[in-house]
């Protein structure tokens, strides 16, 4: 297929691509695809083959290209924001830390208190199945009597993310709901994680850096 959607306005070309993708997950068939948008292609690929010239310089997956780049002319092609652009790839179930401690709501303040002297400053609610409720900040529960219940200060909504959904996706309801941390929870609505913008810099930042020369600032 060579440039299908190249002729249609941008939002109309949004719908066209993410229809692609149904069609081509149904089908389960080997598809070539031709365009000159790096982020079409990196929307649609498992590889991508980067020509330039009539030759191919690099094939390779969409994270592997934006992280490890074969020359200038892919660095350029795929564009400044390489970094970020990973943030559209990589799943939030590869990112997310799944060693947690929760509350449930008929758990007691006391032992709300015993977890916020492990250095937790807000703890995710959870019910008897494992779905999310709420959270209890540390504040919430300073001089409440001990046998107060986690009910009765659960606070909500709390902002919630698909273990399914992109970093991207992630990132975006974090900064609009001006969240610290989201819920991460699987397709039967349980609780399997927490992601921190911590976990994104681990991902994205951590290597970008390791990748940089490094600069002696001092000394000989």
């Amino acid at each position: 297929m060579d440039e299908p959607f190249g002729a249609l306005d941008p939002i109309t070309r949004e719908q066209m691509q993410d229809e692609f993708i149904k069609v081509q997950q149904k089908v389960k068939k080997t598809i070539v695809f031709v365009t000159h948008d790096i982020d079409e292609a990196f929307k649609f690929a498992d590889r991508v083959a980067i020509m330039d010239k009539g030759k191919i310089i690099q094939c390779d997956t969409p994270l592997n290209i934006l992280r490890n780049p074969a020359n200038n002319f892919v660095r350029d092609f795929v564009g400044a924001d390489h970094t970020l652009k990973q943030l559209s790839l990589i799943k939030v179930k590869d990112a997310m830390i799944t060693s947690i401690s929760t509350l449930r709501m008929d758990d007691s303040i006391k032992q709300a208190k015993e977890l916020f002297t492990q250095d937790y400053r807000s703890v995710v609610v959870v019910n008897d199945k494992g779905a999310v409720c709420g959270y209890v900040n540390r504040q919430d529960v300073e001089g409440l009597p001990d046998n107060y219940l986690v009910s009765e200060v659960v606070v909500t909504p709390i902002s919630i993310v698909s273990q399914d959904n992109s970093l991207k996706e992630a990132l975006t309801k974090m900064v609009r709901n001006d969240a610290g941390y989201l819920a991460v929870t699987n397709g039967e609505s349980r609780l399997v994680g927490i992601l921190t913008y911590n976990c994104l810099y681990k991902i994205v930042g951590e290597p970008h850096l390791r990748s940089r020369p490094q600069v002696n600032t001092g000394g000989e």
